[in-house]
């Protein structure tokens, strides 16, 4: 049986050999010697995988193999990437290993990676798999991961995420809003021990920029802001759709077309048309256009039609009610040229639910006669009897009851003509 001397020897043999043949700077030792895959890989120990903060001086551990007599050791920066390249590269004899980690300036940021292979006389097995740890760096830094740059859509609130930095005690947020693509005003300026934190009660439609700095007491003054995040919050609900036709109109046939003009913010529409007692007859949505073909409606009817508009997140208002009257034919209300000088008033309130008042001017003395007229042109009220009346302002009291919601016509008759102004009746 083999002395344990003398395989100890063997050991110290074997490992001056390999350093040997490594010494030529960028040398791999899987170039130079024979690969035996039959060698036993290594299980590894310590540290674990994605350790961090863990001091410069870092011990290696792993479980001995009955049939090696040597061990390989690297650890490399940048490990998983094709710039991955090993700072510390030696072969031991036994199943651990202690060094000081040291690496320059801004490398220490990033994980580190350690690997080991078997070795026997001149053959290496296997690399184990790649164990990733951090140690104590010259500085602290957690990148921002959530919302990245160009994220947007966000409504009210927003969560900021970050990567964590395993030597932080807490973290500092800052979040700003730019003004003229420079930092501007502090929105908030906050800490927390979490790698995130909510913000609410963020107004609409603006752009943030964030950053996080990670603080230690051990680091000091060497923690650092290392990169800052822009996003930008929802527009906020859509605008409301101005109707443009038909607006308090009579038309001909069962078929109207409904328009209304397009804002930003909005990415479709809904329709609604009733009857002026309140009956639904109509309702679509997700429009994508700016007209809407009304159809199959029924004759001598008068009408009210609303629009919405939506965005991604939000349902505007609705547009205010307009109406229109559908005939089979053509009808005019038959008023004569409107008679000069006299003007009429917009009647309060606007629109009339109950009792109002309406003033009509006279530039002269005359006999005038006011009545209430429907869209269709029929009289439906007197409000001022024909009477001689001074020149000057005059007032008459109107009243909605008795009368269906809709649009009237104010009408003054004069002896030279008449003058008219819509009025709108509303439940």
């Amino acid at each position: 049986m083999e002395s344990r001397r003398h395989r100890e020897g063997r050991g110290w043999l074997v490992a001056i050999i390999f350093l040997m043949l490594s010494a030529t700077p960028g040398a791999l030792v899987l170039g130079r010697v024979q690969v035996d895959d039959t060698l036993c890989v290594p299980p590894l120990l310590l540290p674990v995988d994605d350790a961090g903060c863990l001091d410069s001086l870092v011990t290696f551990e792993w479980e001995s193999c009955s049939d090696a007599t040597a061990y390989r050791l690297q650890v490399l920066h940048n490990p998983g990437t094709n710039h991955a390249h090993a700072f510390i590269d030696t072969v031991v004899s036994a199943s651990s290993f202690t060094e000081t980690v040291s690496v320059p300036g801004m490398q220490l940021f990033w994980p580190l990676g350690w690997r080991v292979a078997a070795l026997k006389d001149t053959t290496q097995g296997d690399w184990t798999e790649l164990r990733l740890f951090r140690v104590k760096s010259w500085y602290l830094i957690a990148s921002p991961l959530q919302p990245a740059s160009g994220d947007s859509g966000f409504v009210d609130s927003v969560r900021l995420v970050w990567r964590a930095e395993p030597c932080a005690e807490r973290y500092v947020i800052e979040l700003r809003e730019p003004w003229d693509g420079m930092p501007g005003k502090i929105s908030l300026d906050t800490s927390t021990v979490d790698t995130s934190f909510i913000v609410r009660g963020l107004p609409s439609g603006r752009i943030f920029i964030w950053r996080v700095r990670p603080y230690s007491e051990d680091f000091g003054h060497r923690s650092v802001f290392l990169l800052s995040s822009i996003f930008r919050t929802h527009q906020g609900p859509p605008p409301v759709p101005l109707p443009v036709s038909p607006l308090d109109t009579v038309e001909t046939g069962a078929s109207v077309d409904l328009r209304w003009t397009r804002f930003g913010n909005t990415s479709s529409y809904d329709i609604l048309v009733q009857t002026a007692t309140g009956r639904t007859v109509l309702v679509d949505s997700m429009l994508l256009w700016t007209v809407y073909p009304a159809e199959e409606l029924e004759y001598d009817t008068l009408y009210r039609w609303q629009v919405r508009a939506r965005n991604d997140v939000f349902t505007g208002e609705w547009s205010v009610p307009q109406h229109f009257f559908v005939r089979e034919y053509p009808v005019g209300i038959g008023v004569l040229p409107a008679a000069g000088g006299c003007q009429i008033d917009a009647s309060f309130p606007q629109p009339l639910r109950g009792d109002g008042t309406v003033r009509y001017n006279i530039p002269r003395a005359q006999s005038v006669r006011l009545v209430l007229h429907d869209i269709l042109g029929r009289e439906r009220r007197e409000l001022r009897p024909s009477l001689m009346h001074v020149p000057g302002w005059h007032t008459a009291r109107v009243s909605a009851d008795g009368l269906p919601p809709g649009t009237y016509f104010l009408v003054l008759h004069t002896p030279s003509g008449t003058v008219s102004r819509r009025m709108v009746i509303a439940r």
